[in-house]
């Protein structure tokens, strides 16, 4: 799924949601791809967003 964005949206200036981000894997594997791009993770699950931002402490 990642490579299938990345390859047909090619934009400098993106905003991106990813509903339902679980883990926050895609969001955080986009961003990492595309600094530039602006990518929001949301989920219904407290307990999701708090593993997404651990991910991301991870990740940064």
């Amino acid at each position: 799924m990642i490579e299938d964005i990345l390859l047909n949206f090619n934009q400098t200036n993106l905003s991106v949601l990813d509903l339902g981000t679980g883990s926050g894997a895609i969001g955080l594997s986009l961003k990492k791809e595309k600094k530039e791009w602006d990518v929001y993770c949301s989920d219904i699950s407290i307990n999701a967003l708090e593993v997404a931002n651990k991910n991301s402490l991870k990740t940064t």
